[in-house]
């Protein structure tokens, strides 16, 4: 009886200690270092659809840093190439200039949109650009225009699955 008694007290405390692990990774996942699954192909060649994303929750970027964000219903995924203070504009060639400089995300493939340039990025908002620059779903585009940071919901660590 007493080794039934001490097989079942294990599996109690087991149980009960694969729980406590369960809640923990859930909160930790929901709450700080989300996993998120790509949906569009708007980063292609960095990020395909069906990749999986480790996040930080995080309302502090910087330029470089690939972001997710919600706009409308849908959680979006671009490049921060510029934030407040800086001026963007892109040339006829696709290049893109940040304070009068050419900067490294210039692309053959980037055009410039529907948004008068130069752009003076305001306080706490963030110019971002697609990968796949022939996507203007981005800044370039008034519908959506910089993303406030307001709207930020975290900023991409590295990419889980699949490696490729």
């Amino acid at each position: 009886m007493k080794k039934i008694g001490d097989l079942l007290k294990t599996i109690y405390q087991t149980l009960g200690f694969l729980v406590v692990i369960v809640a923990f990774a859930y909160l930790l996942s929901s709450h700080f270092l989300p996993i998120v699954k790509v949906e569009t192909a708007s980063m292609s060649p960095d990020y395909e659809i069906g990749d999986y994303l480790l996040c930080l929750r995080t309302k502090e970027v910087e330029t470089g840093d690939d972001v997710l964000f919600y706009w409308g219903n849908k959680l979006e995924i671009k490049k921060v190439v510029a934030s407040a203070g800086d001026s963007v504009s892109i040339d006829d060639n696709g290049d893109l200039y940040i304070n009068g400089t050419r900067s490294e995300y210039s692309d053959k493939d980037t055009v410039a949109g529907d948004v008068d340039y130069p752009l003076l990025i305001k306080q706490r908002e963030y110019f971002v650009l697609n990968t796949k620059r022939s996507d203007l779903a981005d800044s370039r585009s008034s519908q959506m225009g910089n993303v406030k940071q307001d709207d930020l919901y975290a900023k991409v660590l590295l990419k889980l699955w699949p490696r490729r």
